[in-house]
C-alpha cells in the first residue's frame, strides 16, 4: 500500500535542473521527470547528489526548488 499523502501523476517530460552537486560543484542538466505530485517529483539525475541538497527545476517557464530526500 502506498503511504504517500498525495497521488502521483505518471508523466514523462523534459525539464532543466541546476544546483550544487555532492562535490560542491555547480551544475546544470536536462532531465526526464518520471512522475510528480503537489509535494514532489521523481526524475533521473546523473549528477552525484546528497540527501538534503536543494536543486531547482524549471518547466514551462516556472522554477521550483526541491530538496533531495531519496536517491537510488
Amino acid at each position: 500500500m502506498d503511504r504517500r499523502r498525495q497521488s502521483r501523476v505518471n508523466s514523462v517530460f523534459r525539464s532543466a535542473i541546476w544546483g550544487i552537486d555532492a562535490k560542491f560543484q555547480p551544475f546544470q542538466a536536462k532531465v526526464s521527470a518520471v512522475n510528480m505530485s503537489g509535494n514532489g517529483i521523481s526524475c533521473k539525475v546523473w549528477q552525484p547528489l546528497r540527501h538534503g541538497d536543494t536543486i531547482e527545476l524549471q518547466y514551462e517557464g516556472q522554477t521550483t526548488a526541491y530538496t533531495v530526500i531519496w536517491k537510488g
